[in-house]
This record gives structure tokens, sequence and C-alpha cells, in this order.
């Protein structure tokens, strides 16, 4: 996760500098108040790998906070931490082709977590 204040600024993240990181951002999983960007190491034709995302957020605002929070009780519980990870492995297995069913999944966990 990155903060920027204000989240507009993600507008001036330097383009050719994260694409020279192999990072692109996704601008058909636009999400409120979040920009979101993944690393392709590898981009074939038909073939292509995300292994990393990175999320830009306001600084001090919800995303932040509630991100920080996640991270805090994941580190604070191994057990939970354990379960988010098989959770995880999951839900890549079930929703190998459809990124959209396997965030909102993993989303309801995080919310029963920071709620």
């Amino acid at each position: 996760m990155v903060s920027l204040k204000p989240l507009d600024n993600a507008k001036d993240l330097e383009m050719r500098t994260m694409q020279e990181g192999q990072y692109f951002r996704l601008k058909k999983q636009e999400v409120k108040d979040k920009v979101v960007f993944a690393k392709f190491p590898k981009i074939e034709e038909e073939n292509y790998i995300k292994t990393h995302f990175l999320h830009v957020v306001e600084y001090d605002g919800k995303w932040w906070h509630e991100h920080l929070q996640f991270r805090d009780r994941l580190n604070d519980n191994p057990q939970l931490a354990k379960e988010y990870e098989r959770l995880k492995v999951n839900l890549a297995e079930q929703y190998v082709n459809d990124v959209k069913s396997y965030a909102d999944q993993k989303l309801k966990f995080v919310k029963s977590v920071i709620d």
C-alpha cells in the first residue's frame, strides 16, 4: 500500500517508472477512493501473470485506516493470518479466471476482521 495526500496526486505517479518496474494501473478494476496497480512480470499475447498488487490510497483516509487495522490484526493473531492465507489459496483455485469474485470473497473476510 502507498498513501498519498491527496489521492489525486496518484495521477502524478511517473507512469514510465511504474511500467519499467512492470506495474500497470488496473483501469477495469476501479475502486472508489483507491488506485490499483498490478505487477505483470510476464506479459504475452494470451498469457499474463499478475504477481503483486499495489494499492494507492489517501493518507489518513478510510482505506488507509482499514488496511492498517487489518494488517495489525493479522500480525497480532497468527492463527487469523493462517486462516487468511488458506482462504486466499482456496479462492485462487476456485476463481482462477474471475478476479472480481476472488476479490469480493476476500473482502468479506477482511470486513469481518476489521468490523
